[in-house]
């Protein structure tokens, strides 16, 4: 079953028209020729696109940190092995205790 399929019920129907303000749905509403049935099948769409394109600028910003993860290992050798999370838990530590 597609996504347009699976927002054609009534249910789905009522949730998205709920939750999407009158104002956000008025530019689906133009391109769709105020057809709300297309309107909410082009907001479906452009979800869609929106979930597939940042699937990719993840992958991308992985990639992006390990080439800067790497430029920087000979710059800062010591503190290579350290997560970002581990900076940001031993940052926070420090403000807590008013360093």
């Amino acid at each position: 079953m597609s996504n347009s399929q699976l927002w054609s019920n009534g249910a789905h129907n009522r949730a998205l028209d709920e939750a999407v303000t009158p104002i956000r749905m008025g530019t689906y509403l133009a391109a769709a020729g105020q057809d709300v049935n297309l309107a909410r099948k082009l907001y479906v769409w452009d979800r869609d696109i929106s979930a597939a394109v940042l699937a990719d600028v993840a992958i991308i910003e992985v990639a992006l940190r390990n080439s800067m993860a790497k430029q920087l290992h000979g710059k800062e050798p010591q503190r290579f092995h350290v997560s970002h999370d581990q900076l940001w838990i031993n940052g926070l530590s420090k403000s807590f205790r008013g360093a």
